[in-house]
């Protein structure tokens, strides 16, 4: 027991008539129900949804560090986006002022010219 409440309660419903009876059970360990194979035994049909609760719970630590690496590189993005940004914005001014250099150019060029003719 674990702060007063089992660490694993199981329920077992049982089918078909009673000597061709099949078992199904589930599992509720820390709130979550588990539900295993179905079987001929009682004990078979614990054993089956306790593996799948086994199996759950020896992934988490896995699921938590995949997550926590996801975590890790989304915020990697996320700064690379901002310096990207910041690159366009920059880009975008050095274009812009190009651009209205090459009017002011073209403009004196068509300026001069027509003071020409």
């Amino acid at each position: 027991m674990v702060g007063g409440e089992p660490l694993r309660q199981y329920t077992v419903r049982s089918y078909g008539p009673p000597r061709a009876m099949v078992f199904q059970a589930m599992v509720i360990v820390h709130g979550r129900t588990f539900q295993g194979e179905a079987s001929r035994t009682k004990k078979d049909v614990e054993k089956s949804a306790t593996r799948e609760a086994l199996i759950f719970i020896d992934l988490l630590p896995t699921f938590g560090d995949m997550l926590s690496d996801t975590l890790r590189e989304n915020e990697g993005l996320r700064q690379c986006q901002a310096k990207l940004l910041v690159a366009l914005d920059a880009s975008r001014s050095i274009f812009g002022r190009a651009k209205r250099g090459l009017l002011d150019v073209r403009n004196s060029m068509q300026a001069h010219e027509s003071t020409n003719w």
